[in-house]
């Protein structure tokens, strides 16, 4: 269905790697970006007009490096002074445990 775009435009159908440029690699496109998003994954599943989560998230959503380290970038700070106080209270909780 896009080839014949793909080729006006000079994108090639597969690449080196052997992916491919289809409509049905869109729909992987599209669904990730919405994750990346920061969309709930039940509205992603929902658009997407899947009939599970699994198969949304497992088969439809892919992670880039850069979401990966982003979420890394969530963590507390845990070299901060206030972060010291945080890091005791969590050692004697877990001992107390």
């Amino acid at each position: 269905m896009m080839r014949a775009d793909l080729e006006a435009a000079g994108v090639p159908y597969a690449d080196g790697a052997g992916k491919i440029a289809d409509f049905h690699s869109l729909r992987h496109t599209f669904i990730s970006n919405l994750v990346a998003g920061g969309v709930h994954p039940k509205v992603a599943q929902t658009l997407a007009r899947h009939s599970s989560i699994t198969l949304t998230m497992d088969h439809y959503t892919h992670v880039a490096i850069g979401g990966l380290v982003s979420a890394l970038g969530t963590l507390p700070d845990f070299s901060a002074p206030e972060a010291e106080v945080h890091a005791e209270a969590a050692v004697t909780t877990a001992a107390a445990n």
